[in-house]
């Protein structure tokens, strides 16, 4: 095999998370680190996170619902409404965990919708299924 071919892994998945709340951020940066096919882009405001997808284009955005300003919904809006962006996964990470936020947020377009605190199996277990799709 040419030189470096093994030793070259798959290409690093991109994952954006988008939250406010810097301990959020922190525990996203956690998760990712133990993950070898995983890098993370950070934004604290809906803003930057708009940016950043259409100038970095995740593979997967995990979005916060409530922030100031945007919500995760008028994020959510923004980013199937870019063309380079309309299809990819988007998972709703929120402390709203009442069945009709869940049902909300489906009905808005979120691929999935993962309830605050975060089951780190689970949120796993469901970035890796639209990974591979």
């Amino acid at each position: 095999a040419p030189r470096g071919v093994a030793a070259a892994g798959p290409n690093p998945r991109t994952l954006l998370c988008v939250d406010d709340t810097p301990a959020n951020l922190r525990l996203m940066a956690e998760l990712v680190a133990t993950e070898p096919g995983w890098r993370l882009l950070s934004a604290s405001s809906p803003e930057q996170g708009i940016e950043l997808a259409r100038t970095q284009h995740p593979d997967l955005v995990l979005l916060d619902i409530r922030m100031p300003g945007l919500d995760g919904y008028a994020v959510l809006q923004a980013l199937r409404a870019d063309a380079g962006l309309a299809g990819v996964p988007v998972i709703a990470v929120s402390a709203s965990a009442m069945p009709v936020d869940i049902a909300r947020g489906r009905a808005a377009g979120f691929d999935d919708y993962l309830t605050k605190p975060l089951d780190l199996q689970r949120l796993r277990i469901v970035i890796d299924r639209l990974l591979a799709r």
